[in-house]
């Protein structure tokens, strides 16, 4: 999936009105590792591979970072939704 559609409609629609789409990639040593590659460090380690001026436990740690910081904004990003169905719900119940 593209970081950004190229119509900006269908960007709002599905990326920040009805969170269809989460994007799950991580940017790491200015690159961008897709989705598919983000299931676990080594995936992404040999997506991006080790630049020459780290060792690879240093950049086993910077990817398993960029994940961690990932997953809790993903985290973070469901919970309001979450919140935002709630109060929608106690809406409604109030209507009735």
């Amino acid at each position: 999936m593209p970081l950004r559609f190229k119509c900006s409609e269908i960007n709002v629609a599905f990326k920040e009105t009805a969170h269809v789409w989460f994007d799950r990639s991580i940017r790491v040593f200015t690159k961008v590792v897709p989705e598919e590659h983000t299931g676990s460090v080594e995936a992404a380690l040999e997506y991006v591979g080790v630049p020459s001026n780290m060792t690879i436990e240093e950049a086993r740690s910077v990817i398993q970072t960029a994940l961690a910081e990932k997953a809790q904004d993903l985290a973070e990003e469901l919970a309001m939704d979450a919140k935002s169905v709630d109060i929608e719900w106690e809406l409604d119940e109030e209507q009735e």
